[in-house]
């Protein structure tokens, strides 16, 4: 799936966890792009393999890059070398897969995707279809990136569903499709992937499956197919299905449903954030209804934050 992160100069600067969270349900590669300054040129840095890496990056920008434009992307890989840091986003708009693959590079423009594109190499499947979509059509035609493809039936018909945010070396940052803006921050993201939580791993104590076994983070959608890095995220933040809406849990290979009790005991209140037994149909402390369709969040904090507040909030 994947997810874009686009900072203006009005927007303030991703914190760190926010851009762990992003990196850890998108964990087949990082990177970001910035203006170098100059007028002419944006500067590629990516390849990066998780959160802390990523982050140690950004936060090492001078302080005049930090208030400027930045375009952060965490891939999710579907096409070429899933994990590969050379597949990883941005991409320099040019027809030499050479120059994509570059790790650290400068251009002119540049171009993050999130999506799936029916764009295949098949002289070369190790690149991605974002490498071979950049080469056929984006190089030949860039100003479709670049405003005008708004209007083009075919390139929407081409896209349909996909999300990019391009850059010139001005520092000018033009998104296409569907982006979503978060009013505290000012920062645009591609999808609602970015409310993630960082999953903890609850063990199985209900006595539903055999031997209390723990449920580790690797789990798809049964409606949507969304691919979430947690097995308890319901319901889906992608496609926000009704109450009987879960996921599957991948455990030796294959796919179960499972009965959502059986793997997690907390919610968050949606109204006040308190951390709560998911049975209560109404929050202890603010009052609030409290639903699993919706007016409640399964809780995604780190384990010993979890803790933490279900002590404050006992």
């Amino acid at each position: 799936m994947c997810i874009i992160i686009c900072k203006s100069k009005s927007a303030d600067f991703p914190d760190k966890d926010l851009i762990e969270r992003c990196s850890y349900f998108n964990d087949d590669g990082a990177g970001f792009m910035y203006p170098d300054g100059t007028g002419e040129f944006v500067c590629i840095d990516k390849g990066f393999k998780d959160g802390d890496a990523l982050w140690k990056a950004l936060d090492k920008l001078p302080a005049q890059i930090k208030k400027g434009p930045l375009v952060i992307h965490c891939r999710i890989g579907t096409h070429g070398e899933k994990r590969s840091p050379e597949c990883s986003h941005p991409f320099p708009v040019c027809s030499d897969y050479g120059d994509m693959r570059k790790l650290r590079s400068k251009c002119r423009m540049a171009v993050a995707h999130n999506g799936k594109l029916l764009c295949h190499d098949l002289k070369d499947d190790k690149v991605s279809d974002t490498m071979c979509f950049i080469k056929h059509v984006v190089a030949k035609h860039p100003e479709l990136l670049l405003g005008e493809g708004q209007d083009d039936l075919l390139f929407g018909m081409a896209t349909l569903g996909n999300k990019f945010a391009t850059m010139l070396g001005t520092g000018k940052v033009w998104t296409y499709g569907e982006f979503n803006k978060d009013d505290r921050t000012g920062l645009m993201f591609s999808n609602e992937g970015w409310k993630n939580r960082i999953p903890i791993t609850v063990s199985n104590t209900g006595g539903a499956y055999p031997g209390g076994s723990t449920w580790h983070n690797d789990a798809s959608c049964f409606t949507c197919g969304y691919r979430s890095r947690s097995t308890y995220r319901w319901p889906c933040v992608m496609c926000k299905p009704g109450h009987r809406a879960g996921f599957y849990v991948h455990q030796g290979g294959e796919a179960s449903q499972p009965d959502i009790g059986a793997f997690t005991d907390y919610v968050e209140c949606g109204k006040c954030r308190s951390v709560i037994l998911w049975r209560n149909s109404k929050c202890p402390l603010c009052g609030a209804d409290v639903t699993l369709d919706g007016n409640a969040v399964i809780a995604m904090a780190n384990s010993d934050k979890l803790e933490e507040r279900k002590m404050q909030h006992a």
